[in-house]
């Protein structure tokens, strides 16, 4: 988990925890609505916007890509291949 600036305090960092994991139960249409009503302050609005677009994308590390001439049984099987992911 990324954390965020030393700027934020904890407390600001739980609530802005705690509004991510709410506003990813609300379907996305009523995501803005839910911000104007419970997010006063632009500047965190902005940062829950920015992490709302950030989850939505789908990124290098979403995506697993794999290389059809690589025999994983040459490699030394599943095992081996887990343990390269892993690190």
């Amino acid at each position: 988990m990324t954390t965020l600036p030393p700027s934020i305090d904890s407390t600001t960092q739980n609530a802005l925890r705690e509004a991510f994991d709410a506003l990813l139960d609300l379907p996305p249409d009523l995501r803005p609505s839910w911000l104007d009503s419970h997010v006063p302050d632009s500047t965190l609005r902005e940062r829950l916007q920015r992490l709302l677009a950030a989850h939505a994308g789908r990124g290098f590390h979403d995506t697993v890509q794999v290389d059809p001439s690589i025999d994983p049984l040459r490699l030394g099987g599943a095992q081996h291949l887990r343990r390269r992911l892993v690190r």
